[in-house]
């Protein structure tokens, strides 16, 4: 895993991802949680497809971070 740049770049990384979980779950209708685990415990399609979609971007992002941003 490649070493931050120091706490202010730690810092700037984590108030990136917290908007894009604050868009993700705006864009959902819902947080992540309670589509994962009430939606989908209920089978409801919606709630299923949002948290593959959550999923999905999660791995794509974390790929893109650690082969673009990082290289």
């Amino acid at each position: 895993m490649p070493a931050t740049k120091g706490p202010a770049s730690t810092l700037a990384w984590m108030f990136v991802g917290g908007l894009f979980i604050g868009f993700g779950t705006r864009l959902g209708g819902g947080c992540t949680s309670g589509h994962g685990i009430f939606g989908m415990s209920n089978l409801e399609l919606p709630s299923i497809v949002t948290a593959v979609s959550f999923m999905a971007g999660g791995i794509v992002t974390t790929q893109l971070v650690y082969r673009v941003v990082f290289a």
